[in-house]
């Protein structure tokens, strides 16, 4: 799913809003210790928002 061919504004909005999604649900997994879980669902998020690709312009498949 290329997000490239939306307006910036939206295609800003959209990756935000995924990406708190995945906190917020990686936050809910009960194996990990309460203490470390918005360390690991931070650490979820940015790395699919990072390896996966989304735009051509950010994460793995981005043209450098």
């Amino acid at each position: 799913m290329m997000l490239d061919s939306m307006k910036p504004q939206y295609r800003h909005a959209l990756i935000l809003f995924i990406g708190a999604m995945l906190t917020f649900a990686s936050n809910k997994i009960n194996i990990i210790p309460v203490d470390y879980r918005p360390f690991v669902s931070a650490i979820i998020t940015i790395g699919s928002l990072v390896w996966t690709p989304l735009t051509k312009q950010y994460g793995v498949g981005s043209d450098e």
